[in-house]
């Protein structure tokens, strides 16, 4: 079996070629539905069997010519995505009651506002995404009058530092826009541990039980009464993180994605 990762910089002839000549089944697990799922579906039909971050997407796979499409969401990775203890240093670093990390679209922009008067760390660069025609952005710098400035730490962290933001973070907020379905982040925070406040997105709520493995708010204003009521009833948010942390560490871990995905080939061919 050959294994691509989203692939969408690999021709399809190529990936013909490779299972004509070494008699093998070819698979891609896709990362990037519903916002790029006109690149997908142009793709997907090269595939003997596709796997796709979004459940509603799966039917358009199907019609687009792939029969063997199937769901299958992001994961945490254990020897990185965990609970760790903190030096004194690092805490002090990357501490705040509540954290952003990741990309600032307009509409993500429009939600860390709403928390401008909270101790709230915005680890992005300065500048917004408006998302454009053919799955592009457009760039914008923060200006400097903006009540989130200086929220920003004005880079963006990855890896084990990723890590340190969330064992540090009292509440990390997620907003899954523009993608409507369960991303990375919802498993990385979990599974370090953390207290995780987010949106909703389609099949969010059969990976986690709202309000006792993670948080899940409404709109703005119920953000800042979630915000406010779990910084101040810190055994509640710590019960409800202990449990996300439990519940990712058992049944989403990417070695449960590859299981999950094997599977349903290896039923499929019996």
């Amino acid at each position: 079996m050959l294994l691509v990762i989203k692939g969408d910089r690999i021709p399809t002839r190529t990936i013909q070629k490779i299972r004509n000549k070494f008699k093998i089944i070819v698979v891609n697990y896709w990362i990037d539905d519903p916002f790029s799922i006109e690149v997908s579906r142009q793709i997907s039909s090269s595939y003997d069997y596709f796997f796709t971050n979004d459940p509603d997407c799966v039917r358009i796979h199907q019609k687009s010519g792939c029969s063997k499409a199937e769901f299958i969401s992001f994961g945490s990775a254990p020897h990185l995505h965990r609970k760790i203890k903190l030096s004194t240093r690092d805490y002090e670093k990357y501490h705040s009651d509540i954290c952003f990390a990741g990309t600032v679209t307009e509409k993500r922009l429009e939600v860390l506002e709403g928390l401008s008067d909270f101790d709230l760390k915005v680890w992005s660069p300065r500048k917004t995404l408006s998302l454009m025609g053919n799955f592009s952005f457009k760039e914008k710098k923060l200006p400097f009058s903006s009540g989130l400035y200086h929220k920003f730490t004005d880079r963006a962290v990855w890896g084990r530092e990723l890590v340190k933001v969330y064992n540090a973070s009292k509440i990390v907020i997620n907003i899954h826009s523009p993608q409507p379905v369960p991303i990375m982040r919802d498993f990385e925070v979990t599974a370090c541990g953390a207290f995780l406040l987010t949106d909703r997105a389609r099949y969010l709520e059969r990976m986690f039980i709202n309000k006792k493995e993670i948080v899940i708010y409404r709109n703005i204003n119920d953000l800042r009464d979630q915000v406010k009521y779990y910084l101040e009833n810190v055994d509640k948010r710590q019960a409800i993180a202990s449990k996300g942390l439990k519940r990712t560490s058992k049944d989403h871990t990417y070695s449960n994605r590859m299981k999950e995905l094997i599977s349903f080939i290896e039923k499929d061919r019996i």
